[in-house]
């Protein structure tokens, strides 16, 4: 059986300096009975596993790989009214403080 987990980098490696050692906790205590021990054999050595973490399961799902693009358009002049002449300075220079001072192109600009 494989078991294939795929996990991203930034998971991996991540500070333990959190964890702290903790006081035992008895979870039950059985007191011997004398009268009943002449029943066993008194094994040497002893032996005992204990286990008290909870059973986890791990599972995860692999997803498709889709496959995206990015493009992108810049655009640099264009869209002048007609009275506006692109390659004069001075009318560009004078449309821009124009449209500059206008309430909605500020409220845009602000919410860009």
């Amino acid at each position: 059986m494989e078991v294939t987990i795929t996990e991203t980098r930034k998971k991996f490696g991540r500070d333990t300096s959190y964890f702290s050692e903790t006081k035992t906790n008895e979870l039950e205590y059985m007191d011997s009975e004398e009268n009943l021990s002449a029943n066993y054999v008194a094994a040497n050595p002893v032996t005992i596993e204990l286990d008290t973490v909870a059973l986890v399961q791990l599972s995860s799902v692999n997803t498709e790989v889709i496959r995206t693009q990015s493009l992108r358009v810049q655009h640099r002049e264009g869209g002048w009214p007609k009275d506006i002449d692109p390659a004069e300075n001075q009318d560009v220079a004078r449309f821009r403080k124009k449209a500059e001072k206008d309430e909605e192109y500020k409220a845009t600009m602000k919410r860009l």
